[in-house]
Order: C-alpha cells, then sequence, then structure tokens
C-alpha cells in the first residue's frame, strides 16, 4: 500500500522523524526507508531499541491523524486498477500497516478494488515473510503461488514474493527503494510508477 499506491512517503518519513526527535534520537530518512515494510511497532523497535515503542506508535498515530493532508494515491491508481479490475484479476493488499488501513485506502478513493487486506493485526511474522502474503491468497481462494503477481516498493516485498513462489514480482522504484535496490532483490521487473506498470501490464501481456 504505502510507497506503491498511496504516495504517503512525506506522512511517513515526517511522522518518524518528528516522534523520534521529540524523544531526542535523530535518524535520517536512509534509516527510516531501510526499515519499512515492518508494522510501526517494529520499525521503532529497530530504529530507537531504548524508547517504548508502544508509547512511540500512540505518538506517531497521532502524528499521522494531524497531517492526512499530506496523503493521496499516485498518480493513475485508479487507471491502473481498474484495467486489473475488468479482467477479473482478485487484488489484495499486504501492509505493515495496521487496522487502519482501511480508513487510508477509502480516503483517497481506492477501498473497492480489494477482496483481501491483510494488514499487521492479521500475522505475526514480518515482511520479508511471507505469511501476510499466504493468508492473502486464502482470502482470494488462491492455493498456487504461482498464480501471483506481486507488486511492492521495497526490498522486503520482492524478498517475500520470491519466498512465497510467485509467479512474476514487480518493484514500483518511486517508494522507499531505488531501481538499483528492487533489481539487487530480485524484481523481476522495476517501473518507475504506476503508469509505467500499467503499460508494462499492456506490453507484457501479463495479465
Amino acid at each position: 500500500m504505502d510507497g506503491t499506491l498511496l504516495d504517503s512517503m512525506e506522512l511517513i518519513y515526517r511522522a518518524f522523524e518528528d516522534v523520534l526527535n521529540n524523544n531526542g534520537v535523530k535518524k535520517s530518512r536512509k534509516h527510516i526507508a531501510a526499515v519499512t515494510g515492518k508494522p510501526v511497532q517494529a520499525m521503532y523497535k529497530l530504529l530507537a531499541p531504548k524508547l517504548d515503542e508502544l508509547e512511540m506508535e500512540k505518538q506517531h498515530h497521532s502524528h499521522h491523524k494531524n497531517n492526512m493532508h499530506l496523503l493521496a494515491a499516485y498518480d493513475h491508481a485508479n487507471e491502473l486498477l481498474t484495467y486489473l479490475k475488468e479482467r477479473n484479476i482478485r487484488m489484495g493488499i499486504f501492509t505493515g500497516f495496521d487496522e487502519k488501513t482501511h480508513d487510508r485506502l477509502l480516503a483517497v478513493g481506492i477501498n473497492g478494488y480489494f477482496d483481501s487486506v491483510v494488514e499487521c493485526t492479521r500475522y505475526k511474522n514480518h515482511k520479508p515473510d511471507p505469511e501476510g502474503l499466504y493468508i492473502a491468497m486464502k482470502d482470494l481462494g488462491i492455493k498456487n503461488a504461482s498464480e501471483i503477481i506481486y507488486v511492492g516498493d521495497a526490498r522486503v516485498d520482492i524478498e517475500a514474493g520470491i519466498k512465497a513462489g510467485v509467479n512474476i514480482t514487480i518493484g514500483v522504484s518511486h517508494g522507499f527503494a531505488s531501481k538499483a535496490e528492487l533489481v539487487s532483490a530480485g524484481a523481476d521487473y522495476v517501473v518507475g510508477s504506476l503508469s509505467e506498470m500499467l503499460q508494462l501490464f499492456k506490453d507484457k501481456e501479463l495479465v
């Protein structure tokens, strides 16, 4: 979701920066990007192990609530999702964010496309462990991972897809990882935007 379909990078970066700074810890955006894809508590545990990650999470969500104007769907998100929906492609979300995931999808108007939303309260093992992906498969009635195209913006997304044995992994570099990072993680394809992803689906006839 974040960094793939939703342009939430500034919202996320500012929340981590402000919460950490307010608690006497300074981390660069490079450090923050390196731990993305995990639940908020897990990220704070990695970024500031001496702090109370539960308290940091509360402050983090409070910061988000006051800065939702920074959240938007990436350009061509609806166009891409409509294209897939019209071809009867079953779609799901596997995210490190919590149950507020539904609110975010609703806020940017793309909640109606997904038949599975697997947020971090539904699984125990974080990406790159593919547990959440297996839960999405069950929701969608998919028994074989070779039927799946898995899309993400971070190394852990690509790694989770590979571990699960999906058919194709696609990295999108407008999020938290660069093209080089996604390629080195083993992505089958890397695109720079959702419009490029839509063109990839059309050109390669992936669906």
